[in-house]
């Protein structure tokens, strides 16, 4: 059974060391991590290059910032827009290993050894998406964006409310916070349960609401024009809305609400143990999570 051209060959009697090939493992295990990592994608991708600590400067700037109305022939002044106290931050290293013995590369009968990499990649790519949740629920919770939820929200017959859930007035609230600081929000974090409360608003069927007709998909796309992405990942009882930065706009200033910083991917060994007749498949990885303005994002409390 063929893993891959550099990889794995005949799964079930016929692989050999010779075929226990180095860019297949990281293959494998790189492709499956990336899609296990939804929450990555509200900070920006950078590059620690080559730096364990990191220095990050942010500029301590002013919503309402303007140019100077100015009088004839005077001056004009130049501005100078001060640094807070920069944050020193760490790279944390996660990683693990397991073992692929030769009987599994002689006799598997099932593709036990790509499972265990598949496995491996989707462990990483989860490691990272957990610590990126707790970076964003330290940063968010009980701030100044943070939204009470009531669960209401506008039907045909009036207001409904449906207690310690998300309604649209919640994600309304939520929008206008970030608004006022002068974001644009782009996405809306929930888990499957927050999710489900996504569907039971009113309008979720609607195909100017969700993109798509929902009662057809069983997706809710957007909600408010807020891309929404589930994630077992986002804490229990809360929802974040997050201008991520990566909407161009004329009306909102540019300012990322984190960084994801990373020295390169994950990484892979291979190390072989004949005494124990076995392989052993190491992959570990150097990232970082950081907030760098907490005003750009929005947290949803439905406790």
């Amino acid at each position: 059974m063929p893993v891959s051209p550099d990889g794995f060959y005949g799964i079930g009697g016929t692989s050999t060391p010779q075929n226990f090939a180095y860019p297949a493992i990281l293959q494998m295990i790189v492709q499956t991590a990336r899609p296990a990592q939804k929450l990555r994608g509200m900070f920006l991708d950078v590059p620690a290059n080559g730096k364990f600590a990191l220095t990050v400067a942010e500029q301590d700037g002013n919503k309402d910032a303007e140019v100077d109305e100015l009088a004839e022939a005077q001056i004009i002044p130049i501005d100078h827009t001060p640094y807070k106290t920069p944050d020193t931050i760490k790279l944390i290293e996660i990683g693990q290993g397991h073992r692929i013995t030769q009987r599994e590369m002689l006799f598997a009968q099932i593709p036990i050894i790509p499972q265990k990499l598949a496995d491996q990649g989707m462990k990483m790519g989860n490691k990272m998406d957990r610590h990126v949740s707790a970076v964003v629920f330290a940063a968010l919770n009980s701030g100044t964006n943070s939204v009470g939820c009531s669960g209401t929200s506008f039907t045909s017959g009036g207001e409904t409310t449906v207690a310690n859930t998300i309604g649209d007035y919640d994600v309304n609230d939520a929008i206008a916070n970030i608004e006022t600081q002068n974001f644009v929000p782009d996405k809306l974090y929930v888990n499957p349960i927050g999710h489900s409360f996504l569907k039971r608003l009113p309008n979720y069927s609607a195909l100017y609401y969700s993109g798509t007709p929902g009662f057809r998909t069983g997706v809710v796309e957007t909600v408010q024009g807020l891309q929404v992405i589930v994630s077992k990942n986002v804490t229990t009882g809360y929802g974040w809305v997050i201008a991520s930065g990566t909407n161009p706009t004329d009306l909102g200033q540019y300012s990322p609400f984190g960084m994801f910083y990373h020295e390169g991917e994950i990484m892979t060994a291979i190390s072989q143990q004949p005494e124990a007749r076995a392989y052993y498949v190491y992959s570990n990885a150097y990232i970082r999570a950081h907030v760098t303005n907490e005003l750009a994002g929005a947290e949803l409390d439905y406790t």
